[in-house]
């Protein structure tokens, strides 16, 4: 008799959110999954646009949840985190979720007051 697989639900979020604009420079990642028990993740981020600016490797942990990540992010931009876990028996799930950076770097912050004509 040939064991039946389970389907695996992967569901991740960034700062609790599924789809957050301006987000700072160290965003946290958590997810949802059922089917699978996880023993490690893997978080890599890249540009919507370009290449891969993250990659935390394998860490060894089942806790669904990553803390801040101190990636090379740039203001005012879109990026995808994918998200890939593994079970102790070495089956993986993957799932990805979007975000946008806000500002990030001080001197993008001036500001320039409205103020009327008849000042």
């Amino acid at each position: 008799m040939i064991a039946e697989e389970k389907t695996v639900s992967l569901k991740v979020r960034t700062c609790h959110q599924d789809y957050p604009i301006g987000v700072g420079a160290s965003p946290f990642f958590s997810w949802n999954m059922s089917g699978m028990r996880q023993a490690e993740y893997r978080i890599q981020i890249a540009e919507r646009e370009g290449g891969e600016v993250y990659d935390t490797g394998f860490r060894r942990t089942a806790a669904p949840f990553s803390g801040p990540v101190d990636a090379p992010l740039r203001s005012s931009t879109e990026y995808v985190c994918h998200l890939t876990v593994r079970s102790p028996q070495g089956r993986s799930a993957c799932a990805q979720a979007a975000f946008e950076t806000g500002l990030i770097e001080g001197e993008e912050r001036q500001v320039t007051f409205i103020t009327s004509r008849y000042d």
